[in-house]
């Protein structure tokens, strides 16, 4: 970097250069800016606002180019997050102007003295790039909707119907937090850091790849499909315990032979599904079907020999008006088949042409029962 870029500019501008230089980790642009700091309460109150600012960026698309005139105009309006003795205000009223040997004017220099040594005391024991990281955003969708998020690394995220995810990037590592629902992601690889997604007790980690991980409503199972490259699944130790709604589908398989202990990591490559229980204890390598595990992004469900239970329960993240099944051995019943995801008619059509099977239509509901 040119040590010496900030010598012209508004106050707003140079601390838009700075957000955008002090990633680099160069010990020259931390000394400048430290230096730049100090200079003056407006500089220190430029990069706040600016700070501020480079939240709302997290989410941006890379093809939406940012206006940066209209950044820095919005980032020039007064705010109280920093007060200043000697505004502009003060002129304007016709206030007294600090003079340099007055009481005042001292407390006004002590004023920026302790703030440009708040800056240093953070730059130096507490690190840059705690100071300059970005407050960490969640993306949520709706019943039926679908999102597309790029990252500030260019990885993509593809949140289906009902999902959260919670975004923390760091100068060290790209954490993103599958709170509910199901995601695909798309990873940028980068070695230096390390792109982890964490759901409820498991993590998994990129090792360069696509990746679509769903949690379930209950939080009981967390399910992955590899699409490319592969990943590194474990248990993630600093995550908070299950909680004792968990317990029963915990004890229940534990003893199924299907089922293999998770310690202390296992890779899984392309073309590779596996279901992980058991607060992330216990993982199962299953049948891998990855169009139906992605048939979601284009508004399909894809099902292969799927109980009628389960069948209700897809169409239900998707729809308000409900299909509700009445009977266990209806429930069991198999279906193979793609249907539009937001058409639960389109099924309950094809229901209705066994005659074994009523269906009463309601208000906000099906109710699917045998005759």
């Amino acid at each position: 970097m040119n040590p010496h870029p900030f010598s012209k500019g508004s106050p707003d501008e140079e601390a838009l250069q700075f957000l955008e230089d002090l990633g680099s980790g160069d010990s020259m642009t931390r000394e400048a800016f430290a230096a730049w700091i100090r200079r003056s309460p407006e500089n220190l109150g430029a990069f706040l606002r600016q700070r501020a600012l480079g939240a709302e960026l997290q989410g941006l698309q890379f093809e939406r180019k940012p206006d940066l005139e209209v950044l820095i105009a919005r980032a020039k309006v007064r705010s109280k997050i920093v007060q200043w003795p000697s505004s502009g205000s003060e002129a304007q009223t016709g206030a007294s102007q600090l003079e340099p040997n007055s009481t005042r004017w001292i407390l006004h220099r002590r004023a920026v003295a302790a703030a440009a040594g708040l800056v240093a005391l953070i730059l130096g024991a507490v690190g840059y790039r705690i100071w300059i990281a970005p407050i960490a955003p969640t993306y949520t969708t709706t019943l039926g909707q679908q999102k597309r998020v790029v990252l500030a690394d260019g990885s993509v995220i593809e949140l289906n119907t009902l999902t959260s995810a919670r975004v923390s990037f760091s100068a060290k590592v790209r954490d993103v937090y599958l709170l509910n629902g199901e995601a695909l992601f798309n990873i940028r690889h980068d070695a230096a850091r390390p792109f982890r997604v964490h759901v409820g007790r498991t993590l998994i980690e990129d090792v360069g790849t696509q990746f679509s991980v769903r949690r379930a409503t209950d939080l009981s199972t967390v399910s992955l499909a590899v699409l490319e490259g592969s990943v590194r699944v474990s248990m993630d130790a600093l995550a908070p315990a299950a909680t004792a709604s968990n317990t029963s589908m915990q004890t229940a398989v534990i003893s199924r032979d299907e089922y293999q202990p998770l310690r202390p990591s296992a890779q899984i490559t392309a073309g590779e599904q596996v279901r992980i229980v058991a607060d992330g204890a216990l993982m199962q390598r299953v049948p891998a079907n990855l169009i139906q595990a992605i048939a979601w992004r284009h508004g399909r469900l894809s099902f292969n020999s799927a109980t009628l239970a389960e069948i209700a329960t897809e169409f239900n993240r998707y729809n308000a008006r409900r299909i509700v099944v009445y009977g266990d051995g209806l429930q069991h019943r198999r279906y193979t088949g793609i249907f539009d995801a937001r058409d639960p008619e389109s099924f309950i059509a094809y229901l209705r042409e066994n005659k074994a099977i009523t269906v009463n239509d309601g208000i906000d509901s099906f109710v699917v029962r045998d005759r």
